[in-house]
């Protein structure tokens, strides 16, 4: 034996598994969406074998579903003392895995539990800012389809439900950051490594836990499509309200979609630092534009439950740290000639803020006009040094008077069956999704 034992059973891990031993039919892949920690797994008449699962192969005959953890495959549950022969499960193939939250929460959240964590948030979790894995080669040219949420931190995000619950009983602003989920594409990788940049200079507080599928398929159907299949759930844009049980559902569509047509899954996080530059800049060589200091509109509730949380003797630094950072402002510049809005080319890169930050629907911002917009950004960052907040180009809350830019609300199209036929033909959405849609009136043909 190996010294690992089953109380309950009384039946080392060893001899657990010899007895499945001539049982097993197909071999699997296990995966969370994180692949870190560890996972219950119950094999065979509740027989439980608990290993740290890392993506190689590991073997079983049939997965009984807890109430604590749920198995996706091609975008389906796998259901209760099923044979995985039952969904057409083949060797090599790739599940998904995602845990329940078992905590007294008033909303629905599914978190990977490879870290353990209560609300999909890290505490003492490594990063990794490579991108996830080498594994790709080729792959690389490949339309990348994906999805993207927030991490916050843990102490963070559990003193902010905490303080809003004694503001006025609603946890509205911390459970739109966890369920928070970006659904995209990009041409290839280096171009969706370059939206995940994007997204890093403009979220100050969270660090992203990133799923991408690199596959030679056309990642514009395949994001329409998943932009249908969850219009009911959609927040703003590109941005939707999904928990952890709806995430795994899409892995598992990347996972089959991967092994179908030749493609590679991968899932990596962010870091949580961004530095900044202090070092002068020279005279610009494309003259003319706008320094800009821009913060989120975050609206009065918000600011007042932040606040709280400052005054509060019991709120650790760490945390007051976190607060002041997500109320900082954000110095930049802009050009003239290349930001689309030659009278106020700030506007052009602060669009791009409302993009990145699904949980804004205003910013506030001033400008300064400047011949050297570049150099003069510089400037008022070494001057402002003092006042870093230590993330990239953020900086302690700048009280000149500022005025509003709000989202702009997208009008879908309606489409015609044949358009609808095409998405269903992609796998990643069903018949029965498209139809229940139609059904609630949230499609017509």
């Amino acid at each position: 034996m190996d010294g690992s034992y089953n109380k309950a059973t009384g039946v080392g891990k060893q001899q657990q598994q010899q007895a499945l031993g001539d049982q097993l039919q197909v071999k699997i892949t296990i995966k969370t969406i994180d692949k870190k920690g560890y996972v219950n797994l119950y094999v065979d008449e509740g027989i439980l074998i608990q290993d740290l699962l890392t993506p190689e192969n590991i073997q079983a005959l049939q997965l009984s579903a807890t109430d604590h953890h749920y198995l996706f495959f091609g975008g389906r549950k796998l259901e209760a003392d099923r044979q995985l022969s039952h969904y057409n499960i083949s060797s090599g193939s790739t599940i998904l895995c995602a845990v329940r939250d078992t905590t007294n929460c008033t909303y629905a959240i599914y978190p990977t539990s490879f870290v353990w964590d209560s609300e999909a948030v890290a505490e003492g979790v490594d990063d990794n800012e490579d991108g996830g894995n080498n594994e790709g080669g080729d792959k690389d040219n490949f339309d990348v389809v994906y999805f993207v949420y927030l991490i916050l931190d843990k102490e963070f995000s559990d003193k902010l439900r905490e303080t809003e619950q004694q503001h006025d009983g609603s946890t509205e602003f911390s459970t739109l950051l966890r369920q928070l989920t970006k659904i995209g594409r990009a041409a290839n990788w280096k171009d969706f490594m370059d939206k995940i940049s994007h997204l890093r200079t403009w979220n100050n507080f969270a660090a992203f836990q990133c799923v991408a599928l690199s596959y030679p398929g056309n990642s514009e159907d395949a994001e329409n499509a998943l932009h249908l299949a969850y219009s009911a759930v959609r927040h703003a844009g590109e941005w939707f309200l999904l928990n952890m049980f709806d995430r795994a559902c899409v892995a598992s569509l990347f996972e089959r979609a991967a092994e179908r047509l030749g493609g590679v899954v991968r899932y990596f996080r962010t870091s949580w630092a961004l530095g900044c530059s202090f070092v002068p800049r020279a005279i610009d060589t494309q003259p003319n534009g706008q320094v800009y200091f821009a913060e989120y509109g975050l609206g009065q509730r918000v600011i007042a439950v932040l606040v709280t949380m400052l005054n509060d003797n019991n709120t650790s630094n760490s945390v007051k740290g976190w607060c002041r950072r997500i109320m900082s402002t954000k110095i930049g510049c802009a050009w003239r000639t290349t930001c689309g809005y030659p009278q106020e080319p700030a506007r052009g890169r602060l669009n791009n803020m409302l993009w990145a930050c699904g949980f804004l629907q205003t910013i506030y911002y001033r400008t300064v006009n400047t011949h050297h917009p570049m150099r003069d950004e510089k400037l008022e960052h070494i001057n402002q040094i003092q006042n870093w907040s230590g993330y990239g180009e953020w900086f302690n809350k700048d009280d000149g008077e500022k005025q509003p830019l709000n989202t702009e609300d997208r009008n879908f199209a309606c489409h015609d069956v044949d358009f609808y036929s095409h998405l269903i033909s992609t796998g990643f959405i069903s018949m029965q999704t498209v139809q229940k849609l139609a059904d609630d009136g949230r499609i017509m043909f």
